[in-house]
């Protein structure tokens, strides 16, 4: 009898924006909370989490002169921070 090769366990996490639900999405990944009780619900399922694929970002084209302060720091922290913090 082969032994058959445990499937890994994938987790995709993001959204697009003015997508359908991208106001409910946006809501559950902005809190903590939610997105370790994601993770932790995999986890008990699972066991384990083999494969992420955090497929989070917004765009931010424009000249960076004319770029405000709060959308330069909306897109760093949804680009750069987000991405590591939310799933240490």
């Amino acid at each position: 009898m082969e032994v058959q090769a445990q499937k890994p366990v994938v987790l995709i996490t993001g959204y697009s924006q003015g997508g359908i639900g991208h106001a409910l999405a946006y809501e559950f990944a902005s809190k903590d909370e939610n997105v370790k009780n994601c993770v932790a619900n995999v986890i008990e399922k699972f066991g384990r989490i083999d494969i992420l694929i955090n497929n989070v970002g917004v765009p931010c084209v424009s000249p960076l002169a004319e770029l405000p302060l709060s959308t330069m720091e909306r897109t760093f922290n949804t680009n750069v921070y987000d991405v590591d913090v939310k799933f240490r």
